[in-house]
């Protein structure tokens, strides 16, 4: 295992919004870490070319870009008056570089055993970058620039989701008490990506082996499995009676199949095969005349829209009938009602 350099966490944090030139991004990593640096969380942007480039003596003022007549480009220091040397500009230079943040979410992902989705959450660098299988446990990366930013997001999580959740950050410097006590009260965890990564040499061989030269996240071997550690921090999570749990499932997939324009089969159609028939996808896919690949895609559909695990809609499934039937009869009653003014 190679140690994560600890740069790496801080200047994620330290550059606003996590985009910046490459002079910018040496400013708080070793040049001889950045090839590793942008291997493992940045993507370049070559058609934004920048105007002006950061001053190459860190003075802290920036140099615009200028095309010489041999072809070259100069960097003119804008400083007034002028304070800095005039230099030559390499296009790398004027390239921006951003944090990847699906790249970053996956290898998050592999690394802690989570499954991978992202998901916009509108708050500034926060992102869902996946769930954990325990019931769908959300997994949030934030990337806060001050102990104010880290707060706000915690703040909005715990609002707008009211449930436990994983909580990613380059590291604790920002996590104040009122932030923990806010993940604390709601049965969150929160854990420093500077505590429990490491680089794995192995992977990295076999990267290089593929002609890439992407180094690839693990778990530090201080830690124990994912499953492990993330089951010892969140408390459990009362599960829905079956019953329950049956009829918000029944009711969502109506919801859903009333309103949706998509070809048929229907994802209740899907399940009542599948999950209550407990036929094999093959079948379900030629009673539905439909390919198989359709049937894997509405089983992942109706997972996503009524957040129940493959296990608990098998378990639902006795129950599942008998919902179904009441729900078509109510409808039934309640269109003839207003047929027929009654």
């Amino acid at each position: 295992m190679t140690p994560i350099p600890p740069s790496f966490w801080t200047a994620l944090e330290s550059v606003p919004g996590a985009t910046a030139l490459p002079t910018t991004w040496t400013h708080h990593i070793a040049k001889s870490d950045f090839d590793t640096f942008k291997a493992l969380f940045l993507t370049s942007r070559p058609d934004a070319l920048a105007s002006f480039v950061p001053c190459p003596w860190s003075c802290g003022c920036l140099h615009k870009v200028v095309p010489r007549e041999n072809g070259t480009l100069a960097g003119i220091c804008q400083c007034n008056p002028a304070n800095c040397g005039e230099y030559t500009v390499v296009t790398e230079e004027r390239i921006p570089w951003d944090l990847d943040w699906p790249k970053l979410g996956r290898a998050l992902c592999r690394a802690f055993g989570l499954d991978f989705k992202i998901a916009q959450l509108g708050l500034f660098n926060t992102l869902q970058i996946g769930t954990w299988e325990k019931d769908a446990v959300p997994a949030i990366l934030t990337i806060p620039g001050s102990q104010r930013e880290f707060l706000h997001a915690v703040t909005m999580l715990v609002a707008r989701l009211g449930r436990p959740f994983i909580l990613f950050a380059p590291t604790d410097r920002h996590f104040g008490l009122a932030a923990k006590e806010l993940l604390s009260n709601l049965g969150s965890v929160f854990l420093p990506l500077s505590d429990h990564l490491t680089l794995s040499p192995s992977d990295g061989e076999r990267a290089r082996e593929r002609g890439s030269l992407l180094p690839q996240l693990h778990l530090s071997t201080l830690n124990s499995q994912p499953s492990t550690l993330f089951s010892q921090l969140i408390p459990q999570i009362p599960e829905q009676p079956d019953q329950d749990l049956a009829s918000r499932v029944c009711l969502t997939l109506d919801e859903f199949d009333t309103g949706s324009r998509r070809k048929n089969p229907s994802l209740t159609t899907v399940f009542r095969l599948y999950y209550v028939q407990e036929l094999p996808v093959a079948q379900v896919a030629k009673k539905c005349r439909c390919s198989a690949g359709t049937i894997m895609n509405r089983l992942k559909l109706l997972q996503t829209k009524t957040g129940a695990t493959p296990a608990q809609l098998r378990r639902i499934s006795p129950h599942f009938t008998q919902f179904h039937e009441d729900l078509m009869g109510a409808k039934s009653d309640y269109v003839r009602r207003r047929k027929y003014n009654l």
